[in-house]
């Protein structure tokens, strides 16, 4: 087996992946023993494809995407990461698609506060995310209550941008909920529930999706 080979690369990255609790250290030696590879080429490997100075709660996402991008699943990896290390992990896929992101924003408008987890913007169209990483699938009840909520917040970031930015340049706000698993429908309410794995297809194709073609 080479240190290129794709298999121990992926071995190496859901290995570290899943003992990497905290960023500030990195246990190698329990890493070296799971795999059985010695302690040099796994520094060696981890270091080529980290790189340096990630920002706080990153190393783990992009561990992850990392094992993504090798063939892992997105709901394997999504699974086990944390609610923040999740909205980086939306945020980073909207980066990726060439949008201009924010996580855990936070505004007040007419004596009413929310919270947003990602909101990613193009030019004409701003994407205003919910993650929810929940163990269960979006269903019934819970998905109706999940959406009005959300529906109402994107509302209100709206009506903030109304009020306090200047121009007339029009600009779609679409509520987005990103899910674990595969939820009960894809969309409820004019909300799109996206599930994890199909991320990545959204947004390459969102405006698309928004004129009503179906995403994978």
């Amino acid at each position: 087996m080479t240190y290129s080979d794709k298999a121990y690369l992926l071995k190496l990255i859901e290995t570290t992946f899943q003992n990497l609790k905290d960023e500030r250290s990195i246990d190698f030696q329990e890493i070296t023993k799971q795999i059985s590879v010695d302690y040099e080429n796994v520094i060696e490997t981890l270091r080529g494809l980290l790189g340096q100075n990630h920002p706080p709660g990153f190393i783990r996402v992009s561990l992850g995407l990392a094992a993504i991008s090798l063939g892992a699943e997105p709901e394997k990896i999504a699974r086990q990461l944390s609610w923040r290390e999740m909205e980086i992990f939306v945020a980073h896929a909207c980066h990726l698609s060439g949008l201009m992101q924010r996580t855990n924003v936070r505004l007040s408008f007419e004596k009413k506060r929310v919270e947003l987890d990602v909101v990613a913007a193009s030019t004409s169209l701003c994407l205003v995310f919910d993650c929810k990483r929940w163990n269960k699938r979006l269903a019934g009840k819970t998905l109706n209550t999940i959406v009005e909520k959300h529906k109402q917040r994107t509302i209100i970031l709206k009506q903030f941008f109304e009020k306090n930015m200047s121009g007339r340049k029009l600009v779609f706000f679409t509520p987005v909920i990103v899910s674990l698993y595969e939820p009960s429908s894809r969309k409820a309410s004019d909300i799109y529930i996206v599930p994890v794995n199909s991320l990545k297809s959204f947004l390459q194709f969102v405006e698309n999706v928004l004129g009503g073609e179906v995403y994978t």
